[in-house]
């Protein structure tokens, strides 16, 4: 009779095990799914700022391209960038600044700390997703003639704390 108890107990520990095992899984793979649905709404971000911008491809480029900024665009040529320029270079923390649409607002470079930030409700790349810091995104603009013009492609990357390696979510769009 003990030993069928002992039995019974050590069934139960293996199945309580497993169970525990199960959640572990469970828990991980749920994060790796936040992490990628997170990577995929900031790139379709990025896509929806860019059609609803200057859509000349060059524009687009000096714009949005990786590590692009206001200033960057305001030396390609793109005019408007000239007000969002001059605030990022007299306070980069500015809403003036953060609020104009380049890659480097995207991505969250000068991002200031969340309880002076003019934009506290925005979503930025560095801030929803891990090891961008050490794996940032880029956005690369076809800005060549032909077919294949304006073509965006757009690659985020991550580290969740635990992993060995990155993730990427890529998304390409052609924009005209």
């Amino acid at each position: 009779m003990i030993l069928e108890a002992l039995i019974a107990i050590l069934i139960f520990s293996f199945g309580i095990l497993a169970i525990v095992a199960l959640q572990a899984v469970s828990v991980k793979l749920a994060g790796d799914a936040k992490y990628r649905s997170d990577a995929s709404m900031l790139a379709e971000e990025l896509l929806a700022e860019m059609w609803t911008s200057d859509r000349v491809p060059a524009n687009m480029s000096a714009l949005f391209a990786t590590g692009a900024d206001a200033c960057t665009a305001q030396t390609a040529g793109v005019a408007a960038a000239a007000t969002a320029c001059a605030a990022c270079t007299a306070d980069p923390y500015s809403t003036a600044c953060q609020s104009y649409p380049t890659y480097t607002t995207w991505f969250g470079y000068r991002s200031p700390p969340a309880a002076t930030d003019p934009l506290p409700d925005r979503r930025t790349v560095a801030h929803s997703l891990p090891g961008t810091a050490t794996n940032p995104p880029t956005v690369v603009v076809d800005t060549s003639a032909g077919a294949t013009s304006g073509t965006v492609t757009v690659t985020v990357r991550w580290q969740a704390p635990n992993d060995g390696t990155p993730h990427a979510h890529t998304v390409t769009a052609q924009i005209r």
